[in-house]
């Protein structure tokens, strides 16, 4: 129990109650926050995680990591609902106060939103995935038309 390496990313569950963190281990981990113990491990990812968020009723959780997978994750369960592939390692999640979308931030310096999972880019086109449709839908509008603009990281 616990985490083998450095832990990346820690994020509060909106009741307070659990925390998710994630770390070089390749783990997902649910702790409880008053015990301090560990609840559960989630495993999937194939390198180091760098992010994790939970959804806004907490029944949900999206990481990403190293590997260039987001995975959305059922808390109560463990379980993986979807893994979406990016183009680069993602090393940042959020869900909107909604739940409805979710947005990620990866290697390649874009910052993509779609119906709750991510958005890539790929040879200058967006790529909207859907976890809830389980369905993939692309579309290329100019950059100006984009939902986030391109975001250059230095």
């Amino acid at each position: 129990m616990g985490c083998r390496k450095p832990v990346n990313s820690v994020a509060f569950s909106p009741d307070g109650r659990t925390a998710l963190s994630c770390s070089g281990d390749q783990t997902v981990k649910l702790w409880d926050i008053a015990t301090g113990k560990e609840l559960a491990s989630f495993t999937g990812h194939e390198a180091e995680v760098f992010t994790v968020a939970f959804s806004p009723d907490g029944r949900t959780a999206l990481s990403g990591g190293y590997d260039g997978r987001l995975i959305l994750w059922d808390v109560a369960t463990g379980y993986k609902l979807r893994t979406i592939a990016a183009d680069a390692f993602v090393n940042a999640v959020a869900f909107s106060p909604d739940g409805r979308t979710a947005l990620s931030g990866s290697g390649n310096s874009i910052l993509g939103e779609a119906s709750c999972c991510g958005m890539s880019r790929r040879a200058g086109n967006f790529a909207r995935r859907a976890i809830r449709s389980q369905s993939i839908r692309s579309r290329s509008p100019p950059m100006a038309a984009a939902p986030f603009p391109e975001v250059a990281m230095e």
